[in-house]
């Protein structure tokens, strides 16, 4: 049995609006990819994929995130998110636009693991192991 998409049309329209604001900054085109991919976009400049691209749209500053332990992304996706830059010979980029702005982290390194997810969905294959990556990691767009 599938899972249910939990993703909104209205989560869409923000991390477009997030890959708009980054590939205008970074003079590339932001291509949305297909959720066998797991990330959300390739960053291009003409014929070249220069990253992979992970956004989330979260509604705290950094700042309250690293109070509850730093940022959190499913250790699955960080995974294939790396072994798709690492195939790709490009960098994966996790863009997270917060409370006070779009902030970005480049790399491969974080703070730790933990367990995550939503618990008010009586979903429990909503909670999952996570990286932890700190506020110092990213840099403000």
């Amino acid at each position: 049995m599938n899972r249910p998409m939990y993703e909104t049309h209205r989560d869409r329209i923000a991390e477009a609006r997030v890959a708009k604001k980054i590939a205008d900054k970074w003079l590339c085109k932001a291509i949305k990819l297909r959720p066998t991919y797991v990330v959300d976009y390739a960053l291009m400049q003409g014929d070249a994929f220069k990253a992979f691209l992970e956004i989330k749209c979260r509604n705290y500053s950094m700042k309250q995130m690293d109070d509850m332990g730093g940022f959190m992304l499913s250790l699955d996706k960080w995974v294939k998110g790396l072994e798709l830059a690492r195939a790709g010979g490009i960098e994966f980029i996790i863009a997270v636009d917060a409370v006070g702005g779009t902030y970005w982290y480049r790399g491969h390194e974080h703070d730790g693991l933990s367990l995550g997810g939503r618990t008010d969905r009586d979903d429990p294959q909503d909670v999952e192991p996570v990286v932890l990556l700190r506020a110092e990691r990213f840099k403000k767009l």
